[in-house]
């Protein structure tokens, strides 16, 4: 019966609120209710797997595997990679109908398949950055390996598979935020992974996580972040690279406010900032001047200035 199966899996959702708001006055209350919730869970997937829609299916695992999780990871990742599986199935339903449904989300990797890797990620970012790559539809995979090709610079301000590519980076990189958290003993490794990869909104509060964590690794990492703005630029195809833009800001407003302090983790090379500030400034203000929408960085004064060394 329809109703009856929604209102157990709408129940699945309100079991930590129900069981875990209670106090567990002994260990028998304590087993007790958690025979109900395995009880309450174990209904919850029977009725997940007589859904009609691939996509009602791996919303309902991914749930189930995070309410799960505390007791039994291992079981959670197992539902994480069946929720990943029918997302799958839905995206290539998607493509088999995309005469009759162009703007299906399901071809773009739209809210659905967000929801459920950021759903995942709060339980388990490793696993969802996997999946993030495993799940990507095929409009995605063309748009990266069209990039790939033709080398070009992507702007957040484009659209179309530009677009996509950056909604993509941007979830990725916040995959690796998470995963830095759930894992200290990998953060490390972790963040040094991420920067890596492609520049991002979150690349100086990696950086800044990083020399909290190991100063030698944030100098290497920081230095090799100045090295590809150098190189990158901050316009393509007549429109601002926000995201250089805003990682040049963050960096020179990071340098001038630590000027002759001895105490910051975050430290960059004096020679990189000298060039940084010489190429980046004239541009960036141009820039600022026909886009009001973007702050422009503070500028060094005659009392603050650059003449004063910096680490390295």
């Amino acid at each position: 019966m329809p109703g009856l199966r929604s209102f157990r899996l709408l129940a699945v959702m309100l079991l930590p609120m129900i069981v875990f708001s209670q106090d567990q006055k002994t260990d028998e209350a304590a087993k007790e209710k958690q025979q109900k919730m395995n009880a309450v869970v174990e209904q919850a997937l029977a009725d997940t797997q007589n859904l009609r829609l691939p996509e009602n299916r791996a919303h309902f695992y991914a749930q189930i595997g995070s309410l799960v999780w505390p007791t039994d990871p291992e079981r959670a990742n197992t539902l994480f990679q069946s929720a990943a599986n029918e997302l799958i199935a839905a995206q290539d339903l998607a493509e088999s109908k995309r005469a009759s449904n162009p703007n299906s989300e399901f071809l773009n990797g739209g809210s659905t398949r967000q929801q459920i890797l950021n759903t995942i990620a709060s339980r388990n970012a490793e696993l969802a950055l996997d999946l993030l790559i495993r799940t990507r539809p095929a409009a995605l995979q063309r748009a990266f390996l069209s990039e790939s090709k033709e080398n070009t610079k992507i702007s957040s301000y484009s659209g179309g598979g530009n677009y996509l590519i950056q909604n993509e980076r941007s979830m990725e990189q916040n995959f690796y935020r998470i995963a830095a958290d759930q894992s200290p003993e990998h953060a490390v490794k972790l963040l040094k992974q991420a920067l890596s990869k492609t520049l991002s909104n979150e690349t100086f509060y990696q950086l800044e996580k990083l020399a909290e964590k190991d100063r030698v690794a944030a100098n290497e990492m920081s230095s090799r972040v100045v090295e590809r703005l150098l190189g990158a630029g901050y316009m393509a195809d007549s429109q601002p690279l926000y995201v250089n833009i805003q990682l040049t800001n963050q960096i020179l407003n990071h340098v001038m406010s630590r000027q002759g302090a001895d105490n910051s983790k975050l430290a960059f090379n004096d020679s990189q900032i000298r060039d940084l500030l010489l190429s980046s400034y004239p541009l960036i203000f141009q820039i600022s001047g026909s886009h009001p929408m973007l702050a422009r960085p503070r500028l060094p004064s005659r009392k603050n200035s650059l003449r004063r060394p910096l680490r390295s």
